[in-house]
């Protein structure tokens, strides 16, 4: 299969890129920075430079493939002053409606768009079990994912089948949030957030990368797929396990209100509670590698 790739060079990109060239499809990476792009790609991938401020995607990079992957987003865990909340929607929604627009110039377009979204798209909602028939919430991100998957919907009047993925946490080497919360539960210092009552989507890195290539391969899966594993916990439950994994108690609780002190309006992303549940992709088949935030954890640690 010839798949082009927008945001290959991010945490998930480079699993997807990796999985790509290792069962033989052919791949180009459009990357702002190709000088980002791993020495492992450069002999076996296509590297074409690419972003918003050049204007429109160059078609060449986008005609005769069979599949797209658009992954491309600013990062969204950063305190959202009014430049960073536009630039997580920018680059977003108008890489998104950029990539829509070349592909609908083509003569050959691509047969699906596999186009990453979030589970933010839900709000918080409680205890409320969300499936992707559930209705979208309310918020800033929950409008961005809203707003980003319309832009990648109107592919269809290309003939394009349309996957949006809303991705939970995604877990594994390399996961920031691990990074930033691992030395912490060490030393015996990890905490619950807020209340610690409040659902946490997850998934890990190996079945979100098999849901992209599932979606990709998959013509019955079209419209929206949660990327969460099968099994919800609450953020209590996720310290527990995390604190467990390396031989810890979890003793100390953050309070909502230090947490929106010293965040913003990002620390919605700590708070909100969303019981997502991954009903599509296990419709659709897939198998998840790890089911279990226990096995999820030991197997993220296992190498560091």
């Amino acid at each position: 299969m010839r798949v082009t790739i927008l945001g290959g060079t991010g945490f998930i990109g480079t699993s997807v890129c990796k999985a790509l060239i290792e069962r033989g499809d052919s791949l180009t990476i459009l990357a702002r920075n190709p000088d980002r792009v791993g020495d492992q790609f450069k002999a076996s991938a296509e590297i074409a430079p690419w972003s918003l401020a050049q204007g429109p995607v160059p078609g060449r990079f986008l005609e005769g493939r069979q599949g797209v992957i658009n992954l491309a987003g600013s990062p969204v865990s950063r305190r959202w002053t009014r430049r960073v909340r536009k630039s997580i929607r920018s680059s977003r929604i108008q890489t998104t409606e950029r990539v829509v627009s070349a592909m609908g110039q083509l003569a050959n377009p691509p047969a699906v768009l596999v186009n990453a979204s979030a589970v933010g798209y839900y709000g918080d909602r409680g205890e409320e079990r969300l499936d992707e028939a559930a209705q979208p919430g309310a918020g800033f991100l929950a409008g961005v994912c809203q707003d980003w998957e319309a832009a990648a919907s109107t592919a269809r009047t290309s003939g394009l089948r349309v996957v949006c993925l809303r991705f939970g946490v995604v877990l594994g080497p390399g996961a920031l949030i691990l990074e930033r919360m691992i030395p912490a539960f060490r030393w015996g210092l990890g905490a619950v957030l807020g209340s610690g009552e409040q659902r946490m989507p997850w998934v890990h890195l190996t079945d979100a990368t098999g849901l992209i290539l599932h979606a990709l391969d998959n013509p019955s899966l079209d419209g929206p797929v949660n990327v969460v594993a099968p099994e919800s916990v609450t953020n209590r439950e996720f310290a527990r396990t995390l604190a467990g994994a390396v031989d810890r108690r979890v003793r100390f609780r953050v309070p909502g209100w230090i947490l929106r002190l010293a965040l913003g309006q990002m620390s919605q992303v700590m708070l909100f509670s969303q019981h997502v549940t991954p009903a599509r992709s296990l419709d659709s088949g897939y198998t998840f590698q790890f089911p279990s935030l226990k096995d999820c954890i030991e197997d993220v640690l296992s190498p560091l």
